[in-house]
């Protein structure tokens, strides 16, 4: 009976360090894993591939803002060439007018 007791305490030992073991190894593991998905080549590529499409996105946006400062210059050059003509027909249009009084007051 004795030896069937330190048979059974030898066993559960056994048990107690292999699921100890088992744990270790496992927690491991783990670790491991986490390294290799932080390290890992698929992770290295998603984040050149995200530095890539974030320069790409900036770029583009500067090339839209200088197409838009470009445009909104066109539109204010040609709008200033019209506000010219129009200043200078106000001009004539008043210098006539002052001829026409100067000449009705003679």
């Amino acid at each position: 009976m004795e030896n069937a007791r330190l048979i059974t305490a030898e066993k559960e030992r056994i048990l107690r360090e292999a699921y100890d073991e088992a744990d270790l190894y496992l927690e491991q593991s783990r670790n491991k894993v986490a390294r290799l998905i932080d390290n890992s080549e698929i992770t290295q590529k998603s984040i050149k591939m995200a530095e890539e499409i974030i320069a790409k996105a900036e770029h583009t946006a500067q090339e839209i803002r200088r197409d838009a400062d470009e445009y909104a210059d066109g539109v204010l050059s040609h709008m200033e060439i019209i506000l010219k003509r129009g200043l200078e027909a106000i001009s004539q249009g008043r210098e006539e007018l002052r001829d026409s009084i100067f000449k009705e007051s003679l």
